[in-house]
């Protein structure tokens, strides 16, 4: 038995889409690879690139605060919304307040240079209990400085040599009297300032205040740079002819 097939319909274009429409919904489409804040090869700073198609450079965002670099945008059409969100922290050594950012082709590419060496912090050791307070003030010295106390039985303070460089402190010593050696390493929070560092040690015991940095009240927004790749046709004067080969 033949079963009877219903005649063709002619589809217009037109029809097409709006079949399309109707069977699959407007979708979104979100960047979901792992890029990575990676050195240069020349150490003099760091590169990233970021994969962002479909998403215009006007609608892109790219800012910094509090160590952390983020990367927004969104672009919306009739059919479809892309969007780029992504985020990382950026190394201690990142120079932020230089850094650019370029879009061609759907990558963004973000480059920030190196700051330049800083010298190394020495904190003096002094022999004086830390001043006492009353409760409020003690309180809010706490929220404002860092603490570390730590246990040096029978070595002087003039046997102690604190430094601070680069993010990590350093707290070493070798006692006079018995040979002992002291030696400790401690990576600092990113908003310690190591500048304005003390250090007291009574009876064996050695405490090191560091205050915090105050926290930065303004994003750094990076401009993004638009790149357009010219081809060899494109450079063509009005009325050359494409040479062939």
């Amino acid at each position: 038995m033949m079963l009877a097939l219903p005649p063709m319909v002619p589809t217009t274009l037109f029809d097409a889409r709006m079949i399309d429409a109707l069977r699959f919904p407007p979708s979104i489409f979100t960047t979901t690879n792992e890029p990575s804040l990676r050195p240069l090869k020349d150490g003099r700073g760091y590169a990233l690139t970021v994969a962002a198609p479909g998403v215009r450079a006007k609608d892109l965002s790219v800012s910094v605060k509090d160590g952390v670099l983020s990367i927004n945008g969104e672009t919306k059409s009739a059919d479809y919304t892309h969007v780029v969100n992504w985020a990382t922290r950026v190394p201690r050594d990142a120079d932020v307040e230089n850094g650019t950012a370029s879009h061609a082709d759907g990558l963004l590419t973000i480059s920030i240079p190196i700051k330049p060496a800083a010298e190394p912090i020495e904190v003096g050791v002094s022999t004086d209990d830390a001043p006492m307070g009353d409760d409020e003030t003690e309180s809010d010295d706490e929220e404002a400085t860092y603490k570390l106390t730590l246990e040096a039985p029978g070595v002087a303070a003039s046997d102690l040599a604190i430094v601070a460089k680069d993010g990590v402190l350093s707290v070493s010593g070798v006692a006079k009297r018995t040979g002992a050696k002291f030696a400790k390493t401690y990576r600092l929070p990113r908003d310690a300032d190591a500048t304005w560092a003390s250090a007291s040690h009574v009876d064996g015991l050695l405490t090191i205040s560091i205050p915090k940095r105050e926290a930065a009240k303004e994003t750094k927004v990076l401009a993004i740079r638009t790149e357009v790749v010219k081809d060899s046709v494109s450079e063509m004067k009005d009325g050359e002819e494409p040479e062939m080969i």
